[in-house]
């Protein structure tokens, strides 16, 4: 998802609908930003809230569906921000699916570089006549909050692809990858301002 070309200076992959490096380090990537900048550590919280999907379909690589698995968080500020970082998948994706930019969803739980690094994939896919299908499942391993920012840790299973106009696929899917969003407190609440992964190893959201 987002920007495929990857900024940083090591190689990179094209895998999926979502994440495009190899590197098991945090990288500058095209749909996720460099998530160094960040200055507060995420500890998991004491014990884990609710962690049914959010429907009951099988997750899979039609349709464009985000659920949600495991969040851990237990404060009223931790489990705010865990629902605006699903909320801001789910944007994502939908976003992506259509390859076209609702402004007014997209305010509602993004800002600054995760909203400029969408705008831009969302353009490349335009140019492509392409667009993302498929599911994710995100989970929650830890939030961490810090006056106004907050540091989320997650899984995320990874069913998307890009098509074309045809439905013909034109990537295959990453199936997992571990991400870290960096959100900032505004008026209206909790806006992811990056996005970034972190890790490529296996995990279950």
């Amino acid at each position: 998802m987002l920007r495929r070309l990857v900024a940083a200076a090591s190689a990179a992959c094209l895998l999926g609908g979502v994440v495009a490096c190899s590197s098991e380090e945090s990288s500058s990537l095209p749909t996720l930003s460099d998530s160094s900048s960040s200055g507060v550590t995420p500890t998991p919280t004491a014990t884990p809230s609710a962690s049914t999907p959010s429907s009951a379909k099988t997750p899979d690589s039609k349709g464009h569906e985000v659920f949600a698995g495991r969040i851990t968080a237990t404060a009223a500020d931790q489990k705010a921000a865990a629902d605006v970082w699903i909320g801001f998948w789910r944007m994502r994706l939908n976003s992506l699916y259509s390859a076209k930019v609702d402004p007014a969803a997209a305010s509602q739980f993004a800002q600054g570089k995760a909203v400029d690094d969408m705008v831009g994939y969302i353009g490349q896919l335009s140019k492509k006549k392409q667009h993302v299908e498929g599911d994710m499942m995100i989970g929650v391993s830890s939030v961490a909050v810090s006056g106004g920012t907050a540091t989320v840790e997650s899984c995320v299973n990874d069913w998307t692809i890009d098509v074309d106009a045809k439905g013909v696929p034109k990537s295959t899917p990453s199936r997992f990858f571990q991400a870290r969003g960096t959100l900032t407190k505004v008026a209206g609440g909790w806006r992811v301002s990056r996005a970034a992964l972190i890790s490529r190893r296996p995990c279950s959201a």
